[in-house]
């Protein structure tokens, strides 16, 4: 009977302090909600009181004097010039635009003459200034008897990796000590029959480049600039093949 007494009174104290709990929070939301009404009040009376004082200080400002009515006449007619003044350099700006394109519609043909006539004309003085040095080194070399096959000339793609002709590397007259089967020799144009010799000047037909050998597989020396080897019937001539001038031959180097 105790117990039933003693759970019945917890419970009542239970439910009393919910009861009291939930009154509380309702009066703290009650007391929250008339705070913020409170402060809304509070600003809003502010608002009202800056712009009557606002609007009173408007009132009670003294008028503007007449040296601040000049300063300020200054001020815009200043103003009015420089915009006056930019509009005209605009104007101008524009102008010379509009000039630049008629020049560049006109003018493109004429000044294109002018720049090739004038590099025609460094060209052609570049050529005669090359042909007279050329010519100066030949007539030095002619004068020292010093030759040199293919000298002022262009140089071929067969000239790459040779050196220039020195008469003492190369023998005027040799026998060759092993001969080589060869197939049958075809006589070019105009051939006639004759013993070649160093300084001899052979006919264009007689070395053309059907007839050039392959120099390593024979044992011949390597050709120099603007030179070959050909056959001729049995032999093999060394020929500058600018001038056919003949500056060595091996003979007997084929059967």
């Amino acid at each position: 009977m105790k117990r039933v007494m003693t759970a019945a009174l917890v419970l009542t104290l239970l439910s009393g302090t919910s009861a009291l709990a939930q009154d509380g929070h309702r009066n703290s939301r009650t007391d929250a909600r008339e705070r913020q009404a409170d402060r809304r009040d509070e600003r809003q009376e502010r608002k009202q009181d800056n712009a009557e004082g606002r609007g009173a200080q408007r009132a009670e400002a003294p008028p503007r004097s007449e040296r601040a009515e000049e300063v300020l006449a200054q001020v815009r007619a200043r103003n009015a010039a420089r915009a006056e003044v930019r509009e005209d350099r605009r104007e101008v700006r524009e102008d010379r635009r509009e000039d630049r394109r008629e020049v560049v519609r006109v003018a493109p043909r004429v000044e294109q003459r002018v720049i090739v006539r004038d590099v025609d004309r460094r060209v052609s003085a570049d050529r005669e200034r090359r042909e007279r040095i050329e010519r100066a080194q030949r007539q030095e070399r002619r004068a020292t008897n010093v030759y040199r096959p293919g000298d002022g000339y262009r140089l071929r793609d067969r000239d790459r990796n040779r050196s220039w002709y020195d008469s003492s590397r190369y023998r005027h007259t040799y026998y060759s000590q092993h001969r080589y089967r060869a197939p049958a020799y075809r006589y070019p144009t105009g051939f006639y029959v004759r013993t070649w010799s160093f300084g001899d000047v052979m006919p264009t037909s007689f070395y053309g480049q059907s007839y050039y050998l392959n120099w390593w597989s024979y044992g011949l020396p390597r050709p120099p600039i603007g030179t070959e080897w050909v056959r001729m019937r049995d032999d093999a001539v060394l020929v500058d093949v600018w001038s056919g001038r003949v500056l060595a031959v091996y003979y007997d180097l084929f059967w």
